[in-house]
């Protein structure tokens, strides 16, 4: 199985720490290489993101935007009572619009 393939399997993986997916799928992948999975985030195949109990999950590009649709009520009432959906629906674009590396 690839790794992009065991994302989607599992819907998310933990991602509170950079390092926790690579851990997550070099423990459940038979050759895994850390490569593989940067590969991903680079293309955007796979993004880290807050999902289930408002915690950072990596998951697929595409589930993401289903994920994120079905959570994202829930998560603005968490975050702040007072938060305009479609503030933080453009805070997210825009964050999301360049990729952020550490160098």
């Amino acid at each position: 199985m690839s790794p992009l393939a065991a994302v989607e399997h599992l819907v998310g993986l933990q991602a509170q720490l950079p390092l926790n997916p690579y851990t997550a799928l070099w423990s459940r992948l038979e050759r895994f290489r850390l490569g593989e999975l940067a590969a991903l985030l680079l293309e955007r195949r796979v993004v880290r993101i807050v999902v289930m109990r408002a915690t950072l999950h990596l998951v697929t590009a595409g589930a993401a935007l289903g994920v994120w649709g079905r959570t994202a009520r829930r998560l603005l009432r968490f975050l702040a009572a007072d938060a305009d959906a479609h503030d933080v629906s453009r805070r997210r674009r825009r964050l999301t619009s360049t990729v952020r590396t550490r160098s």
